[in-house]
Formats: structure tokens, C-alpha cells, sequence
């Protein structure tokens, strides 16, 4: 029987992913172009997402990081973990730029997975996110961001329906395991890998990313779930409120 609790592994399948690379005619993510010149991404504050050294190279000890590009997806927002996420009615758009928060006030860590239904790791760290990590790290400036890649058979993108039945509960990945905890976070569709496919491979689930929410610089970025994700996330905590955020062509 295979150990669904083994979360610092990340879930490779042994077979050519397919539908993942096909157009899907549901939801999905995006991996913008620059705005038009003139133009810009806001946040809810007004102010203009940096578009400066964008790519997906992570900091390297005291080398900063590139920025992550400003994607955009169709999901169920809920920056609230008190409250359950409503997956009632359509998905809706879910940026990044909604969470870029250069003074640090709101937002100071943005931790983004990809993840699949199929996945026993996936399954396990969002139950762990979900009954605990979310409630204890938000009042600390913590975001989490999810991304559902698969359904439940490996290959095949998630839809809206697999989305919903993901948030509410119960889940079910294909060793036979159940979650049953509601979700209580930020949760969306990225079916055929447009937004975060330049990351990491389809079958290669659960993926990890820390972001500066100051700079939107990538602090981490892992295939696998860490191994305890509150002490994970707490490190980058401390990081920034040690250290500046990273500067403009830096």
C-alpha cells in the first residue's frame, strides 16, 4: 500500500503526460506577456506589479532571486482562513498582483503550490495547510496560494466540478486515502500548466514556492512538499524581517 504521509517526496508519474499539454476548454492559468507600455498591473492599493528581472530562478544564499512573473488564474479567493473558501458560483480571476504588497502591511510571505488530485503528497500537505498552517501563519502576513493541476487520474487537467469537490471536500488521492478538512485558503485551476509549466513538469507534483510578497522575488522553489511547512514558511518570516526587500534591478 502505498504511504500517502510522504510529504517530502513529490509524485512522478510513470507515464507520458498527456492532456496536461492539450488545449482544455475549462478555467486555467496564465502566463502573461509584459503589460503595453504605459500600462501596468496594479495591486488593490494602486500600485504598479515590478516588472523588472522577471524569470524563475530562486535566491541563492545572498544573491536574490528573479521575480515571478505576474500570473493570473481562475479560482476561488479567500485570504480569510477563519472562513471556508466558497467554490458557489464560477471561478473567478485570481492574480498575483492582488497580493503584492510592497510595505509589507498585509502580505510579507506568498507560498504557492501546484498540486494534483491524484497525489497522495498533494493531498497530505493540503490537509495540513488547511487544518492548521493557514490560521496560524495569516495573522503573520502569510498568503496561501494553490494551484490544481490534475483531477483525480494523472495526465488529465482538472476542471471547474474537480475544483469545487477539491475545496469542499471529501478528497481522495489514488492510493485510497480521504481528507475531509474544508479548505480555508485561495485555491485555483491550472489545468494545462500555462502559468506555472516554466516551474516544473506536470507529474512532478506537489510543487513549493516562497515568494517575497514586498518584491514578488522567488525565495524557494522545490518539487515535493517540505517536510514541516510551518517551520518552512516561518524561516522566510524571519528572513524578512531581517533583511530588505530586493531592489529595483537588483
Amino acid at each position: 500500500m502505498k504511504n500517502p504521509f510522504i510529504a517530502t517526496a513529490s509524485c512522478a508519474l510513470m507515464c507520458v503526460v498527456l492532456a496536461c499539454g492539450q488545449p482544455h476548454e475549462d478555467f486555467g492559468g496564465v502566463d502573461p506577456a509584459a503589460p503595453p507600455p504605459g500600462s501596468c498591473d496594479q495591486n488593490p492599493n494602486g500600485d504598479c506589479y515590478p516588472i523588472d528581472d522577471l524569470g524563475t530562478n530562486p535566491r541563492q544564499g545572498k544573491t536574490a532571486g528573479q521575480r515571478i512573473r505576474n500570473l493570473k488564474f481562475f479560482g476561488f479567493k479567500n485570504i480569510d482562513p477563519s472562513t471556508k473558501t466558497d467554490p458557489s458560483g464560477a471561478p473567478q480571476r485570481v492574480s498575483l498582483s492582488e497580493f503584492y504588497d510592497p510595505t509589507g502591511t498585509q502580505f510579507k510571505v506568498i507560498h504557492l503550490i501546484g498540486a494534483s488530485n491524484w497525489c497522495p503528497p498533494c493531498n497530505h500537505e493540503t490537509e495540513v495547510i488547511a487544518s492548521s498552517a493557514a490560521a496560524k501563519l495569516a495573522p503573520r502576513g502569510v498568503v496561501f496560494l494553490e494551484a490544481l493541476i490534475d483531477g483525480p487520474t494523472g495526465g488529465v487537467g482538472a476542471t471547474t466540478e474537480v475544483l469545487k469537490k477539491w475545496i469542499t471536500g471529501p478528497r481522495r488521492d489514488d492510493s485510497g486515502q480521504v481528507f475531509t478538512t474544508p479548505l480555508n485558503f485561495t485555491v485555483m485551476l491550472d489545468p494545462d500548466q500555462n502559468a506555472l509549466g516554466p516551474f516544473f513538469q506536470a507529474n512532478s507534483v506537489p510543487f513549493n514556492l516562497n515568494i517575497d510578497a514586498r518584491s514578488m522575488e522567488i525565495l524557494t522553489s522545490r518539487q515535493g512538499a517540505p517536510p514541516d511547512i510551518v517551520a518552512d514558511v516561518e524561516k522566510w518570516l524571519d528572513w524578512t524581517a531581517s533583511h530588505p526587500a530586493k531592489g529595483t534591478n537588483e
